[in-house]
């Protein structure tokens, strides 16, 4: 250096230009420092003035700058594009559209090499499984009772998949020989999709049993049941309702009534058209034993008040009035298949549409007067189809019955009975009822006749012996109308076959011309 030069230099300005040893760091309060003053030359500050906006970033740990996003150009680059070479700032910006042709193929090349593992993943459970089959069957060649004890051995829950195991087996062992075998292979393959048919056809019923069954049914609407079953059952759902076989998935309700004596033998028997065949009789029974049990007599209410507190002088003609109900009761439950617990309200307008005696205040004069007014009422609501024109026949059968009684000892047994669910039906559907508005209208409607059939119940009691005639009575009615039926049906067969055979051929000139 220039000695002259070094000479009018002060000494703090030279120290510092010639100290070249390393700093470890600055001292504290310089970093804060601003510009200061030494011998009489201002030194600038060297941290960064409030307000004052750094032109220069901040050296990235590699000793280079770090360069801006170049999609979004506002945020620093953290990333570099393996194909393009493009610098971005995240996921936002590698995914945006200025970038779409290079995350588009990225992610073709995720899912294709995915699929690739998968497909290598499955070729190495299907040679672990074929390995497993031989082993079954070598184990099954040498084990009493074959591939069932393997199977029961290995806790294996066989549920009839025995013979699948044992087909599977089969197949392996088949192609692990390699072998003309083409033929065999084929059998077995066309019994195992027989097989797997079958448990299709069975799993979803089971199923939606298992699904159905932990559901509160009573608390969901029709909506949410559809809701629960998939496209398939709705499907067969919709088949069947179209057909018109929904009716063979329900089972027949078998009535209490038919079940007279202890061992169930019935009382009173039509014989129609002679003595039958001891084979035809034979199988009726074993018919009968096949149906479904008979459903269980209700409970008979165990307060029925005396007739004498209720009315001194009761009317003859109010035996009539049980006929009438009795004979409406037995029809609205044989309509509803004896559901009478979840159709509760459907029971009960039933009943009291079409029975008044329990409706209103009309006094019938026979027997056959007050069935005539409930199968009047039962053709004018529609409640019959053109297939069950004989349903009030029936009616009137199911009638005779319950007057009829179990046995008879207990001939009034069965009367009281069938009273007493009419009574508890309404009274329970009454005390679901508001008492405001219609609710209200109809909770009075059901008291009333809940209030009659305890009545008839009062006179039932007292008037057992004349229960025993008015069954007699129904039995008579009831008689007759399977003779007319029978005269109409025998009459019909042979208007059919004289059309069938052509007798009806008019003889002579249906229009002579008169001059």
């Amino acid at each position: 250096m220039n000695p002259i030069i070094r000479r009018t230099l002060p000494r703090s300005v030279r120290t510092l230009l010639t100290d070249i040893g390393p700093k470890d760091e600055w001292p504290e309060e310089a970093e804060d420092a601003g510009a200061a003053s030494r011998d009489g030359i201002l030194l600038p500050g060297r941290g960064a003035s409030s307000g004052q906006k750094e032109f220069i970033t901040q050296a990235s740990a590699d000793g280079k700058l770090s360069k801006v996003c170049m999609l979004c150009n506002c945020k620093p680059a953290c990333y570099t594009c393996p194909r393009c070479n493009l610098h971005y700032c995240g996921v936002a910006c590698y995914r945006s559209p200025d970038h779409s042709v290079c995350s588009e193929e990225f992610y073709k090349e995720a899912v294709f090499e995915e699929l690739k593992n998968m497909a290598a993943t499955d070729q190495e459970g299907k040679k672990k499984m074929h390995e497993i089959l031989l082993g079954l069957r070598q184990k099954a060649q040498v084990t009493n009772g074959g591939m069932e004890s393997v199977l029961r051995e290995a806790g294996v829950e066989q549920d009839g998949g025995v013979e699948a195991v044992e087909l599977l087996s089969r197949l392996a062992e088949l192609q692990e020989s390699e072998e003309d075998s083409m033929g065999e292979i084929e059998t077995i393959t066309r019994t195992l999709e027989e097989i797997g048919d079958q448990k299709a056809d069975e799993e979803p019923s089971e199923s939606v049993a298992r699904n159905l069954s932990e559901l509160d049914l009573d608390k969901l609407s029709e909506e949410e049941l559809w809701a629960l079953l998939d496209n398939g059952e709705k499907e067969k759902f919709t088949g069947l309702l179209r057909r018109g076989a929904l009716g063979g998935l329900i089972p027949v309700w078998r009535p209490w009534w038919e079940e007279h004596d202890e061992a169930g033998r019935t009382l009173v028997e039509l014989l129609e058209g002679g003595v039958q065949n001891p084979d035809q009789q034979v199988n009726k029974s074993k018919d009968k034993t096949a149906s479904s049990a008979v459903s269980a007599v209700p409970a008979i209410f165990a307060q029925i008040p005396k007739l004498s507190s209720l009315c001194p002088n009761p009317s003859p003609l109010v035996c009539y009035s049980v006929i009438n109900a009795l004979y409406c009761y037995t029809f609205t439950l044989q309509l509803l298949n004896g559901d009478a617990d979840s159709l509760l309200f459907e029971f009960c307008d039933t009943m009291l549409t079409l029975s008044e005696a329990l409706s209103s205040s009309k006094v019938f004069n026979s027997a056959q007067q007050a069935i005539h007014s409930g199968e009047t009422l039962i053709f004018r609501g529609g409640y019959l189809h053109k297939q069950e024109s004989h349903a009030t026949d029936l009616a009137v059968e199911a009638t005779a019955h319950v007057l009829t009684g179990r046995d008879k000892e207990d001939a009034t047994g069965y009367i009281l009975a069938a009273l007493s669910q009419i009574r508890s039906a309404l009274s329970r559907a009454r005390a679901s009822l508001s008492k405001k508005g219609e609710e209200g209208a109809k909770r009075q409607k059901y008291f009333l006749a809940s209030k009659k059939c305890e009545f008839l119940q009062a006179w039932t009691l007292d008037h057992s012996r004349r229960t025993r005639g008015l069954a007699l009575e129904l039995w008579n009615e009831h008689s007759q109308r399977a003779r007319r039926r029978k005269s109409v049906e025998e009459t019909k067969m042979l208007v059919a076959e004289s059309f069938k055979k052509g007798k009806r051929k008019v003889h002579g000139t249906l229009i002579q011309e008169l001059n």
